[in-house]
Formats: C-alpha cells, sequence, structure tokens
C-alpha cells in the first residue's frame, strides 16, 4: 500500500496492489475502498466508481476481460438498480437490475436486431412483455419463464 493512512490505517487517497495480481487506486476509509476508486483486476477487468464499505456500491462502470460492459448501480458487489449492460456478442440489457439479475422493467436487444421490453424476472422474461422480431412482426403479452403463456396481440409488419 501507497498513500495516506491515520491511525494505522488505510485512509484517504492511496494506491494497493493485491497478492491476487488486483490493483486499487481511489479513496479509503478505515481500511476498506470508500468513495471513488478504480480497481484492476489481474483478468484485465477494470471498475471505476463508487465503492462503500471495500464494495462496489453506488454508480460504476465495469469493463470485462470478454470485451462486455456495464454502467449502472451496483450494491453490495452485485448490479443492483437501473444499468445497461453490453455483451460482448453485442447484445445488450437496459432496465433494472435485483442482486446481479436482471429484474424488472428492461429492454434487451439481441445482437441479431429482435428487441423485447417488458418485466424480468432473474434473468428471464417473465410478466408482460413486446417481443418485436427482426422481420418487424410483434408479440405482445404474457411471459413465464422466457417462453409466450396464453393470449396475446400478435401484430405483423
Amino acid at each position: 500500500y501507497e498513500g495516506e493512512k491515520e491511525g494505522g490505517m488505510r485512509h484517504g487517497k492511496g494506491k494497493c496492489r493485491y497478492a491476487n495480481g488486483n490493483q486499487y487506486i481511489g479513496e479509503w476509509v478505515n481500511n476498506k475502498r470508500n468513495n471513488r476508486g478504480t480497481m484492476y483486476f489481474a483478468s484485465s477487468a477494470v471498475y471505476d466508481g463508487e465503492w462503500l464499505e471495500g464494495e462496489r456500491s453506488g454508480h460504476g462502470v465495469m469493463k470485462y476481460s470478454d470485451g462486455s460492459t456495464y454502467e449502472g448501480q451496483w450494491l453490495r458487489d452485485l448490479k443492483h438498480g437501473y444499468g445497461c449492460y453490453r455483451f460482448a456478442s453485442k447484445a445488450s440489457y437496459t432496465g433494472q437490475w435485483f442482486e446481479g439479475r436482471m429484474h424488472g422493467q428492461g429492454t434487451y436487444e439481441f445482437a441479431d436486431g429482435q428487441k423485447f421490453h417488458g418485466e424480468f424476472n432473474r434473468n428471464l422474461k417473465s410478466g408482460y412483455g413486446t417481443h418485436v422480431y427482426r422481420n418487424g412482426d410483434q408479440w405482445g403479452g404474457i411471459w413465464i419463464d422466457d417462453e409466450p403463456s396464453g393470449s396475446g396481440l400478435y401484430i405483423f409488419a
């Protein structure tokens, strides 16, 4: 650790290199990552954003080693609140997150041009939503466990 200390603890601005190859540059409070900082992971992933008591909490941007990114809210090191995840495949999800999963209202845009806007439950389409297919056709209705369920409205392009 290189940086400010108070009472023998990391406190203020500093840089810490970990045995696992990770490196954190940012603010510390009572020996824990707090407020703003950047974590460079050994895997080449990078998180830049807010911290609370050593965990990603608040707004932040995570760039994963596979090329995917997430920008949005975090709570206790998990995506939580509103955010946008762009997959390496070029698909994306923008909407509500709960404990690291797509959960609540959101829009999933598939890499092939299809789009779903509606409700999600633990990463699955669940509740009311509309799926727009590549040819412009749309199906709106209730979804259960990622599948359309019951009657709905199909609109041809």
